[in-house]
């Protein structure tokens, strides 16, 4: 219920902020902040490309940062974060490429960090923390000349989880969703076409998943406390 009522909250933010640059064709930002000690950065660059950027934030000395850039791309960056202390850096560049990236961030002291680059295809990412101290981090990479896409999404709600998706190539996708505390998830995958889901609910699980070389599947629910377990496929 928790993660849906932010989710809600999330993309009623976003829609407010997105709806002044809607209309826009070029490059368009939209920051509203408020709160004490709010920081926020956005930078965009394009050739003939639809950058678009919008940073809501409420509550005390949040920071957000969107840098974007690419030729010929579409970049789409949205944050919303409530609460304290939590940042969220959201970078993406691509040729051709359209990246798309949403992160919401309820509590305190949460951190996301999301890179996306691609040459020819979409990188779409997403990532929905609550609670305090939660880490998150998506990287994403497609240099080839293939239009294809990665799609990674991050859900954690809790205290001091841990979640790193990692995907280099074409057609990945990937889900890291974490209810509890000090629960600790990473994916990496490389090539192309791997699908890896990871689930945990309770405290102090540690997952690793790796893949490597032509297309794989894993999907992982732990329940419970104390596990920890890694698989690698190459």
């Amino acid at each position: 219920m928790k993660l849906h009522i932010i989710t809600l909250l999330g993309t009623l933010v976003i829609a407010a902020l997105g709806k002044a640059v809607a209309d826009s064709n070029e490059n368009a930002a939209s920051i509203e902040q408020i709160g004490e000690g709010q920081v926020a950065r956005v930078d965009q660059q394009g050739t003939t490309s639809n950058n678009r950027a919008t940073i809501g934030q409420t509550g005390i000395d949040n920071e957000a940062t969107i840098d974007q850039g690419g030729s010929d791309s579409a970049n789409r960056a949205s944050i919303v974060q409530g609460g304290m202390s939590n940042s969220a850096t959201v970078s993406q560049t691509g040729a051709g490429a359209d990246n798309e990236s949403n992160v919401v961030q309820i509590g305190s002291e949460n951190g996301t960090l999301i890179i996306q680059q691609g040459i020819g295809g979409a990188n779409l990412a997403s990532v929905l923390q609550q609670g305090s101290t939660n880490q998150a981090s998506i990287s994403q990479n497609y240099l080839g000349a293939l239009a294809q896409q990665n799609l990674a999404t991050i859900i954690q709600d809790g205290n001091r989880n841990s979640a790193e998706i990692d995907q280099e190539g074409t057609g990945h996708e990937a889900d890291i969703e974490q209810t509890g505390s000090d629960n600790t998830g990473k994916i990496e995958q490389s090539d192309d076409n791997q699908k890896a889901v990871l689930k945990q609910f309770g405290d102090n699980n540690s997952w690793n998943i790796e893949q490597s070389g032509s297309a794989g599947g894993i999907k992982v629910e732990q329940y419970g406390s104390g596990g920890g377990i890694t698989i690698q496929q190459f």
